[in-house]
């Protein structure tokens, strides 16, 4: 290129843009990320107030869900601010904001992995003994500090591989295969501890795929099929249960009560008698008025059902289509975990809308915190809807007014590990937004294309600015600092990589299966199902 064409090739340039505006617009994204820390930390107070139990509400089990889930959404809170410096900053400085930027994520992810392994388990193990009037503090105390020796051990374990688990095993660099040496030095870059942290996370991140696996993909479809085909009609669910009372009541006039097998068949009967005696007041009250304007709003539900059911598609859809670019798309393919080093062969429909949006500033963030909080929003259904489980044991319930301690706690970590593997789909949901935003660069055919693995952009270095020279320099694409955290680990640690493509698949296949059976299952009771009331006792 001539020096002319040097200079054309850099003002044409995202980062060309006026110095002056760029100055006055440099605070608008931290400005609008501070206003959305203030109202997650207000939202989720108070969703977690709410949801603890009227009756045994624990102060310290409120403040740890609220901590534990307030700083993992920061972390997923600050990716469009640090998109916006990707692609709005000059590149004279864009390497100095991504430095604070990745201090930032470092600090948040660290405060993460804290309250994940000692706050959280300290409060589960203290809120076990809350409800006992007998225990003093000092035992309660007692009891939490010593079930979280064992996490503070596994997490001293995990910080210490992390230090020293680095790998050299990189491919050689070659002339045709420029990300290779591109990718070594990113993973050169960083740091011992930034490994650290970054194992110990993405260690956290493959058991929330438990969760993301069974949780968020029950939610994406089963949650919509619910609204879709509603609850049953009340007339007929009211027949149904005078029918099957009068049947259990007939029943009970066949038992021995003499005999001990008798007995226990008339009690269990008797039982069933009651519950459904209730059940038909509970519907009875459904059939008034209140029913009425209930019945209104049906369209309305449907229409919402179709919505998520057709947003849950679109996001499968756009993850799908990345899980394909990366297969075609990664010349280091199990190497580097499936980085993609090429631009990709299928467009992806979120990604391509994102990108548009990010060159107009906030309405990108506007589009990315809509994607992010529905995928929330679905796995605290599946939570609400499901309880906490361990596999398919029901350990507690989890609803409005009627969550305990240790449930809060527990279901705050479950979404908590849920939202760690949302911040890896990202790269997955919106590839080119998340890695590079709207920065663009001029191509040896002179054309302007979005910013890739392969691609080099030409800029003034500071120090010639400064003196008004006309010095240039060549340097790659500037990465969003989420994504060189990304790439700086599954360069040195392509396991991760491969674990995360695979388990993607698994998720995929899993939603499919949810969607399958959530067609045939039969539609909710308007009331508490017997097994219900008694979880909900018990439980």
């Amino acid at each position: 290129f001539q020096a002319g064409h040097k200079q054309q090739a850099f003002s044409r340039s995202p980062q060309a843009s006026p110095k002056r505006k760029f100055r006055m617009l440099v605070w608008l994204p931290w400005a609008i990320t501070a206003g959305v820390f203030l109202g997650l930390f207000v939202v989720i107070a108070a969703i977690m107030f709410f949801l603890s139990h009227k009756e045994e509400r624990s102060p310290i089990a409120i403040v740890a869900a609220t901590a534990v889930i307030f700083l993992i959404m920061a972390c997923i809170a600050i990716v469009p601010a640090d998109i916006y410096n990707t692609s709005h900053s000059d590149l004279s400085v864009v390497d100095e904001r991504a430095y604070v930027v990745e201090i930032i994520y470092y600090i948040l992810y660290s405060l993460v992995i804290v309250t994940t392994f000692i706050v959280v388990p300290f409060c589960f193990f203290y809120s076990e003994s809350f409800l006992d009037d007998d225990t003093s503090v000092k035992k309660r105390l007692w009891n939490g500090f010593k079930f979280t020796i064992f996490f503070c051990v596994v997490l001293v374990v995990l910080l210490v591989i992390g230090l020293f688990l680095r790998s050299d095993s990189f491919p050689s660099g070659t002339d045709k295969e420029q990300w290779q040496q591109y990718i070594h030095n990113l993973y050169e870059d960083s740091s011992m501890i930034e490994s650290s942290i970054a194992f110990t996370v993405f260690c956290l991140s493959i058991l929330g795929y438990a969760i993301w696996l069974t949780y968020t993909s029950y939610g994406m479809t089963v949650w919509a099929l619910n609204l879709i085909k509603g609850r049953k009609r009340v007339d007929s669910e009211i027949r149904d249960t005078e029918a099957e009372l009068a049947k259990i009541k007939q029943m009970q006039t066949h038992f021995d009560k003499n005999t001990k097998r008798g007995k226990k068949q008339y009690e269990d009967y008797k039982q069933k008698e009651i519950y459904l005696e209730e059940k038909l007041k509970a519907l009875g009250k459904l059939t008034g008025g209140c029913r009425f304007f209930a019945q209104l709003f049906v369209p309305f539900k449907i229409l919402i059902g179709f919505g998520v059911l057709g947003f849950s598609a679109f996001i499968l859809v756009s993850i799908v289509i990345t899980q394909v670019n990366r297969l075609i798309d990664s010349d280091c393919t199990f190497k580097c975990g499936f980085i993609m080093t090429e631009d990709p062969t299928i467009p992806n429909p979120i990604d391509m809308l994102l990108t548009i949006l990010s060159k107009y500033y906030p309405l990108d963030y506007i589009a990315f915190s809509v994607i992010v909080l529905f995928l929330v929003a679905v796995t605290a259904f599946a939570l609400m809807s499901l309880g906490v489980r361990l596999v398919w044991v029901k350990l507690y319930n989890v609803g409005f007014k009627r969550t305990t301690a240790q449930a809060l706690v527990s279901a705050s970590l479950m979404l908590v590990l849920s939202i760690l593997v949302l911040n890896t789909q990202l790269l997955n949901i919106a590839p080119q937004y998340v890695t590079y935003g709207s920065r663009t660069y001029v191509n040896q055919n002179n054309e302007t294309v979005s910013c890739g693995m392969n691609a080099t952009i030409r800029g003034m270095s500071p120090a010639a600015e400064a003196d008004g020279a006309s010095a240039s320099f060549d340097t790659p694409c500037p990465m969003s600092t989420l994504a060189t955290i990304f790439n700086q680990l599954y360069s040195g640690m392509g396991f991760f990589g491969i674990v995360f493509y695979i388990a993607t698949w698994a998720w995929v296949i899993a939603v499919g299966i949810f969607f399958a059976l959530g067609i045939f299952w039969c539609r909710k009771s308007n009331v508490m199902t017997e097994e219900e009331m008694i979880e909900d006792e018990f439980l």
